[in-house]
């Protein structure tokens, strides 16, 4: 798959064994782009802001913590896509609140016996703060 609305981070198959789930960090909407998207137009710039901001990564590097809280407040929810053996995206949650920022894991689980309509997603993060959720579809 080319040209996702987010950074993906991690893929799950789904209970039936057909589809699969895939989390996306940061994702971007028409409504809402990432600077790199309006980057795309000039590759000699942006390959010379990748380098710029790699080399003020490493001498900011012992400001871990501080730049951790600074880059939490640029999150702005997530997104989980489900999607065919071929790419074809079947389905797609997105959410602008935070409930699902930071999603980095997830995981299908069966459903009671009596709902088999019912699909329940964990949904878990790499970072601290942001416990393990749980999605009913």
């Amino acid at each position: 798959m080319t040209s996702l609305p987010g950074e993906p981070d991690n893929i799950r198959k789904s209970l039936n064994d057909k589809t699969y789930w895939i989390t996306l960090l940061r994702p971007r909407t028409v409504n809402n782009p990432l600077m790199i998207d309006y980057m795309m137009q000039w590759p000699s710039i942006r390959k010379l802001l990748v380098r710029l901001l790699d080399l003020i990564g490493m001498i900011f590097d012992w400001f871990y913590q501080i730049l951790n809280k600074i880059n939490d407040d640029f999150i702005y929810g997530g997104m989980l896509l489900e999607i065919d053996s071929n790419g074809h995206i079947i389905q797609c949650i997105y959410q602008t609140n935070n409930q699902l920022a930071w999603a980095s894991e997830i995981s299908e689980i069966p459903s009671d016996k009596n709902s088999n309509q019912q699909r329940k997603l964990y949904i878990g993060s790499f970072r601290p703060g942001y416990p393990i959720r749980k999605i009913i579809l």
